[in-house]
């Protein structure tokens, strides 16, 4: 069973990390369930497993450095969270192309909003 079929909100996720969730599970499984029920052309780019596998790693990095879990969702209010970014937003490791591979240039970092994003867990 899916752990993520019910979280469909922010609140969803922010609870389900309150009552001790972990990041890998939920994420892993969410990742899982896109791939398997999203039609591949809905999508420019997606996290590469690797990639994923990093942000989860830095994501119980953080946990771990606050100790004290409520402490630490409580300062990353978006801890766990997924988010999707438009592909004309700068997101390194991913193409940015604004919908047209013709348009495609290197990132060398994230835009400011997906750095904030990320910082906020």
């Amino acid at each position: 069973m899916d752990p993520t079929a019910h979280l469909l909100t922010l609140a969803d996720w922010q609870h389900a990390y309150r009552d001790g969730a972990s990041p890998r599970e939920l994420l892993t499984a969410h990742a899982q369930r896109i791939a398997r029920e999203s039609p591949p052309e809905a999508w420019i780019a997606r996290t590469e497993p690797q990639a994923l596998a990093d942000r989860l790693a830095a994501l119980e990095r953080r946990l771990a450095e606050h100790g004290d879990r409520a402490a630490a969702l409580r300062a990353m209010p978006l801890f766990g969270v997924p988010f999707a970014v438009k592909d004309n937003i700068d997101v390194l490791g991913l193409p940015t192309t604004a919908a047209c591979p013709a348009f495609e240039r290197p990132v060398t970092a994230d835009a400011t909003v997906v750095s904030r994003l990320l910082d906020a867990g």
